[in-house]
């Protein structure tokens, strides 16, 4: 199967993992840092082009505030888009890669022990049980082949249970 194929590619229903999903919190570790990233960023820039201007030192740090308010929109910004937008997962030869917003998984093959694919009454879930015990899910949509996603993955496994011996 070629990667670019639907049956190894797919987005997560939107309505269902927004039922599914953590509860939104902008407010967290990574926010702040962010934040503060882009305030300090903003900050400086401010302060170059200012100074660039004719500006004096104090006159420049003086208006430098507004840095701050623009920096933490963004980062908020940033982390309600990234809630909002539905996880990726795409199937590789060598991993199954769940994408979501800035972050990414990538659950190995050699780490898949066995899946189910249980059908919900609007979604489909992909139930993948890991070598440590993990048990993780992934949504999929209705239109999806069961049939294209079952030899997928059990050729992914097949291949990888040969390798090991």
């Amino acid at each position: 199967m070629h990667w670019l194929d639907p049956s190894v590619h797919w987005y997560e229903p939107w309505r269902e993992m927004l039922a599914r999903s953590s509860p939104f919190r902008p407010v967290s570790a990574e926010t702040l840092s962010l934040g503060l990233g882009f305030s300090l960023a903003f900050a400086v820039l401010l302060a170059i082009v200012m100074l660039a201007d004719g500006k004096t030192i104090s006159d420049s740090l003086l208006r430098t505030w507004v840095a701050l308010p623009i920096g933490f929109g963004f980062a908020f910004g940033l982390y309600a888009i990234s809630w909002i937008f539905p996880g990726q997962v795409s199937m590789g030869p060598r991993a199954i890669v769940y994408e979501k917003g800035s972050s990414s998984k990538a659950i190995p093959w050699t780490q898949i022990v066995d899946y189910k694919i249980v059908t919900d009454e609007a979604v489909r879930i992909l139930s993948i049980d890991l070598v440590d015990g993990q048990r993780l899910y992934m949504l999929m949509p209705m239109t999806l082949s069961l049939d294209l996603i079952r030899a997928e993955i059990n050729g992914y496994l097949r291949r990888t249970r040969e390798t090991r011996r």
